[in-house]
């Protein structure tokens, strides 16, 4: 056996939390700026799948982290704070973190089989982005990852 340094193989509960944190923060950081390209109506297609790429990143991520021994007794006592169920929050936000990414896999253009990102006009390609019913569909789910992170 040898002392567990930083870069090591063995993870701290520790090293683990302030992952899913920073995790957390990634997912909703990306949330509020694809919300708000969405409202501004200028929300590309490789954008969006860009953003389910980065919901996909985030969920393994926290997967792994929940998967640390001790790290739910270990982050209630950090947060100090017994109104607040962390079990729960990282569940709701886990799953609204889901809900996003599914939607677009399930919503996004699809031609014979092949993702529609780019269109050709005049000779040129251009990013249609997503239609006014995709975007209004889309904004809920965002807003419940926005407002699933603190």
């Amino acid at each position: 056996m040898s002392f567990p340094s930083s870069t090591g193989t063995r993870r701290s509960v520790r090293a683990a939390y302030d992952d899913a944190k920073n995790q957390s923060f990634r997912a909703k950081q990306s949330a509020q700026n694809i919300r708000a390209r969405a409202v501004a109506g200028n929300l590309g297609r490789f954008e969006a799948l860009q953003y389910m790429t980065t919901c996909t990143d985030v969920l393994q991520n926290l997967t792994a982290d929940a998967a640390q021994p001790g790290i739910l007794a270990w982050a209630q006592q950090v947060e100090a704070d017994p109104t607040l169920d962390i079990a729960a929050e990282f569940s709701t936000m886990v799953a609204a973190i889901t809900a996003v990414r599914d939607w677009i896999a399930t919503n996004f253009p699809v031609v014979g089989g092949f993702a529609q990102v780019f269109q050709i006009v005049a000779e040129r390609y251009s990013d249609p982005g997503l239609t006014a019913g995709a975007l209004a569909a889309l904004l809920p789910l965002l807003d419940a990852v926005i407002v699933s992170i603190d």
